[in-house]
């Protein structure tokens, strides 16, 4: 559309009205940021009109408001702090309850008018300590009607005064205002464009349940935000995946990647995380491992488009590119991510998170041990509700805890025997009450408390010698964990218990159903997988009959033998084994073998050393010199 002006003098009056937000606008806080502390006196009796004046423990806010709240919280980090919130949302018929109570101006709104909170756009919090969860010092208790608790109350010690102040500033960064009377309640700048609202706590409650559900269900398809997928099963639904491809059919993109990794890809709210590594150990003439420096790459999903880079110089020293290492190289463990960082664990560089615009959140030590044959770092990271665990087996001998949100290291568990073990560790679902964290050492596998480390189980374990495959929840309560060198075998084990469950837990082992490095899947009772010196193979999970062993048409180019370093995945019926130089191999899942097809992408000499992913109907390849995109 063309705008013509007149050539005449003219007044031009601009109106903006706001526009009212709708009442399915509301969100719950915690849903949208876990690490927020929620503490409501309303939903207790523990407040200034001694009644229990919220049905439910839920805070809610306008989405406006509430990502604002978010990006305050999240900015106060950086100093060790965070916000704790008393109140948000506050239904209009409850400040009638209110009124009646204490119907001081100034203090409680009148609800012929209505608050802000009736509005769900005010907020009543403090400042917290990240690290001990303990509330800073304050002019006075939340709630407290009396002059001290005004604004700009003057007579206070410095340190309370400074912590006010901190509260103010950053609030007031982030769009909210104060009020004179109360130094813990802000308001939104855009409070006017929300009308007051009477909708229940229970209601929007149900609704959020519903609306996580729908999430959920959305997300284990659009999704992929671990090594293997979801709790690293390896399996995806075949929604619209193709079973063939090359470079010239079904490729959707290609993107180049700044340097080779073998690491996986993951994905989530349509974009594309993987990692990997340049400067050093990539040809470079007289370079240094001072040179190194590591990468973590956001691409669109649907494009590939690439959307930023965060670069990370490696800590000194490191390990040289020499022996084994060459193998795999310097970005071998997969990033996780929660929906709200992405967490990438960097060996003797640390662990990190970075938020979904690349910035750095922050990073925590994990240790600068090697062992003694320097193979480098390579265990994925596994995040659990707001905890952030890596397996820092050569870097520390221990595995690691850390807050999601601040980088605090919240457990360790120290072995001796995770030195030269590279698995990555997993969750396993028990009960609604109870989820075990599964860690593989020489020797024992173990089944820890995931939010302090407390080994709740230990069983004794024949996989010996480095660990490289880590443990695979199976149905019926069975882990399969293969491994061990240079005695490779494949075993199963049934899961929880207490204590000492010594030769017990273990239900089978094998010589013949093994692999060294490629994780099995299972699907229908039958554990699928490829060897590492290309055979593609098929047991009983239950009981480790081995049904098929069948050598694949592959070698790899480069490499020591080994043909395979990814494991394979499950889309639907079918296994896709990614070779390192061979293709993909495309085999239907059964007792019997059925080779379906082999895949391969001309143009790319390099190694495909990461597992797949799937998210959003596609097949995510990566290799040393790009990430693919396969789909229909």
């Amino acid at each position: 559309m063309m705008l013509r002006f007149l050539n005449v003098p003219f007044l031009l009056i601009l109106l903006v009205v706001p526009l009212a937000a709708r009442e399915d606008d509301f969100v719950e806080l915690k849903r949208l940021e876990s690490s927020l502390a929620i503490e409501l006196p309303y939903a207790t009796e523990d407040n200034f009109t001694k009644e229990k004046l919220y049905p439910v423990a839920r805070c809610f806010l306008r989405r406006r408001v509430a990502e604002s709240l978010v990006a305050a919280h999240r900015s106060l980090a950086d100093r060790g702090l965070g916000l704790k919130i008393w109140d948000g949302y506050r239904p209009h018929s409850v400040q009638y309850r209110m009124w009646e109570k204490a119907p001081f101006p100034g203090y409680v709104g009148d609800p012929k008018l209505g608050s802000k909170h009736n509005r769900g756009a005010a907020v009543d919090l403090t400042l917290i300590d990240l690290e001990t969860g303990k509330e800073l010092a304050m002019p006075t208790p939340y709630d407290e009607f009396t002059p001290r608790a005004h604004r700009d109350y003057f007579k206070l010690p410095p340190e309370v005064a400074e912590n006010r102040r901190i509260l103010q500033e950053t609030m007031r960064a982030h769009g909210f205002m104060t009020i004179e009377s109360e130094w813990w309640h802000f308001d939104h700048r855009e409070w006017s464009r929300f009308p007051l609202s009477d909708v229940s706590l229970e209601t929007l409650a149900a609704r959020s349940d519903r609306d996580a559900a729908e999430t959920d269900k959305t997300t284990h398809g659009n999704a992929w935000p671990r090594f293997r997928g979801s709790n690293g099963g390896g399996t995806a639904p075949a929604t619209g995946v193709p079973l063939q491809w090359s470079a010239t059919e079904n490729l959707k993109w290609k993107t180049s990647l700044p340097g080779p990794g073998s690491s996986s890809p993951i994905v989530w709210g349509g974009r594309v995380f993987v990692t990997g590594y340049s400067g050093y150990g990539t040809g470079e003439k007289d370079a240094a491992p001072k040179d190194l420096v590591r990468h973590l790459v956001c691409l669109d999903l649907a494009t590939g488009r690439m959307l930023w880079t965060a670069d990370e110089p490696a800590a000194q020293p490191e390990d040289p590119y020499e022996g084994y290492l060459p193998e795999h190289g310097y970005a071998s463990s997969t990033p996780a991510t929660d929906g709200s960082r992405i967490y990438c664990f960097f060996g003797k560089s640390g662990v990190a998170a970075f938020d979904f615009e690349g910035k750095k959140l922050w990073s925590a030590p994990t240790g600068t041990k090697s062992s003694g044959m320097t193979w480098g770092s390579a265990a994925s990271v596994v995040v659990h509700d707001g905890v952030v665990v890596v397996n820092a087996g050569d870097e520390a001998r221990a595995v690691l805890a850390f807050d999601a949100a601040t980088g605090r290291e919240v457990w360790r568990m120290e072995h001796p025997m995770l030195e030269q073990t590279y698995a990555t560790p997993v969750l396993h679902p028990l009960s609604p009450d109870r989820t075990d964290l599964l860690v593989a050492v020489r020797g024992e596998l173990r089944g820890l408390d995931p939010k302090t480390g407390a080994v709740r189980w230990f069983a004794k374990s024949p996989v010996t010698g480095n660990l490289s495959a880590g443990p695979v929840v199976l149905s019926g309560n069975r882990i399969a964990l293969f491994g061990g060198f240079p005695r490779t075998l494949g075993t199963v084990f049934s899961g929880g218990g207490e204590g000492d469950r010594g030769d017990s837990a273990l239900l089978w082992e094998s010589q013949t159903a093994k692999s060294y490095l490629p994780l099995p899947v299972e699907r229908d009772g039958l554990l699928h997988w490829v060897t590492e010196d290309g055979i593609a193979a098929c047991a009983r999970a239950e009981t480790g009959e081995l049904l098929y062993r069948e050598r694949l048409d592959v070698a790899s180019g480069t490499g020591k033998g080994m043909a395979f370093y990814a494991s394979p995945i499950l889309v639907g019926n079918h296994l896709l084994a990614t070779s390192r130089t061979a293709g993909t191999f495309v085999i239907e899942t059964g007792p019997v073998f059925k080779l379906f097809g082999v895949n391969r992408i001309e143009g790319d000499p390099t190694r495909f050393q990461g597992t797949p992913a799937v998210a959003g109907g596609l097949l995510l390849l990566r290799s040393e010199e790009a990430l693919y995109a396969i789909g229909k």
